[in-house]
């Protein structure tokens, strides 16, 4: 029989810290200037590491990933790719200043699409036999409610009943406090690189989370 001191851990360790938004983003800072993680690096187990959660919990056939700008978005391109390369269809609606060819790709065959370009007919093609819709979207670093472009983006995807797994915190959501100063993605799932953010553990935000995954992704040991 196990004792306190051989007991397994299936859930990880007993204390997280969690990080908020400007917290997260020092710290990723930190680990690219100081200690030489390349970002790359972290974007590829970033994206890698939440598309083994995705497959895992859900078994996908198709998946559509909504494709921000930011890093973030770069997360979400990694995500597709891997899944692409498992066999799962995979397709991007990007919303923001992103070149189609991204070099996150790979050369993978990820269907590309522009939100700019897609009427209601267009989303309905596009979104037809989705399992999966990935929130790549906004970042942790965005204050305040979304712009008129990502929230009409956010709200036809919740309104689809989709499922959706959201990478860090689901778009719309405060990373620090929780508060929704706008429209926010309704997550199935959200997938945390290196800790949780402190606002996807309180409310309002919270509500919008669904199951809460945090991976681990290079990151040196936080202080």
């Amino acid at each position: 029989m196990n004792d306190s001191r051989t007991r397994p851990r299936p859930y990880a360790r007993e204390d997280v810290r969690v990080q908020t938004g400007a917290e997260a983003a020092a710290f990723d800072a930190r680990s690219i200037e100081h200690v030489g993680v390349p970002q790359p690096v972290l974007m590829e187990n970033a994206g890698r590491s939440a598309a083994l959660v995705v497959r895992r919990l859900f078994q996908p056939r198709r998946v559509v990933g909504l494709v921000g700008s930011g890093n973030n978005g770069g997360d979400a391109l990694v995500v597709l790719r891997s899944l692409a390369a498992w066999g799962v269809e995979a397709a991007a609606v990007v919303v923001g200043d992103r070149d189609p060819a991204d070099p996150l790709l790979h050369g993978w065959s990820v269907e590309m699409h522009r939100d700019a370009s897609l009427d209601d007919a267009g989303w309905g093609r596009v979104l037809a036999g989705t399992d999966v819709v990935i929130d790549g979207l906004l970042g942790t670093g965005v204050r305040g409610a979304p712009r008129r472009r990502q929230a009409e983006v956010i709200d036809r995807i919740n309104e689809s009943g989709i499922t959706v797994a959201a990478l860090d915190v689901p778009s719309g959501i405060d990373a620090s406090t929780g508060a929704l100063a706008g429209s926010a993605i309704r997550a199935a799932l959200t997938v945390s690189f290196g800790a949780p953010k402190l606002g996807a553990l309180l409310h309002p935000g919270r509500a919008h989370v669904g199951r809460h995954v945090s991976v681990e992704i290079g990151f040196p040991p936080l202080e």
